[in-house]
C-alpha cells in the first residue's frame, strides 16, 4: 500500500468499484477544515457510517448522522453545521422541508439521492449527487464548499 494513500476499512454498497482512496498530499490542507461541521442525514446505517468515517478521515467534524426527519430536525436545532449532506428519502419521508430549513439558514446542502430531484430544489442546493456516488466526488464537493466558506 502506498503510504501516501489511505484505504477505507469497510466497503459499502454506497461506493462503486472505484475503491475508496484519499490522496495523502491533500491531508495538510485538511487541517484548516478541522473546525468545520458537516451534518449527515442518511437513513441507511452503512451509508451514513461510510460518509461519517470519510468526513472524519479528512479532518472535518460530523454532526449526526441522523436517520429520520425527526432526528435531523433535533440535530439541526442543537447545532450549527457549516454544511450538510442530505439524502432526500428518509424511510419514506421526504426531506424537502429540512433542506429548505438548512438553505434558509445559509447552510450549503449536498443532496445525495437515488431519486430524481425537482429542478427548483436542485437549483437551490449547492450540489445534487445521484447514488451510487464515488467517495472522491463527495469529498471534492465538500472541500469546494468548505474552501468557499473559509474564504468568505
Amino acid at each position: 500500500l502506498d503510504p501516501k494513500r489511505r484505504l477505507c476499512a469497510s466497503r459499502s454498497p454506497f461506493w462503486d468499484d472505484d475503491l475508496i482512496l484519499w490522496l495523502g498530499g491533500i491531508m495538510a490542507a485538511e487541517t484548516m477544515f478541522g473546525q468545520l461541521q458537516v451534518m449527515v442525514v442518511e437513513d441507511s446505517w452503512h451509508i451514513a457510517s461510510a460518509i461519517k468515517s470519510m468526513i472524519e478521515n479528512v479532518g472535518m467534524q460530523v454532526v449526526g448522522p441522523a436517520a429520520t426527519l425527526t432526528e435531523a430536525l433535533q440535530v439541526l436545532a442543537a447545532s450549527h453545521p457549516d454544511m450538510a449532506v442530505v439524502d432526500v428519502n428518509l424511510q419514506g419521508d421526504l426531506a424537502y422541508g429540512l433542506i429548505d430549513q438548512l438553505l434558509d439558514r445559509a447552510i450549503p446542502v449536498v443532496i445525495v439521492s437515488g431519486y430524481e430531484i425537482s429542478p427548483a430544489l436542485a437549483n437551490r442546493a449547492d450540489t445534487v449527487l445521484k447514488k451510487p456516488i464515488r467517495a472522491s466526488v463527495l469529498l471534492t464537493t465538500l472541500r469546494a464548499i468548505a474552501a468557499k466558506r473559509l474564504v468568505s
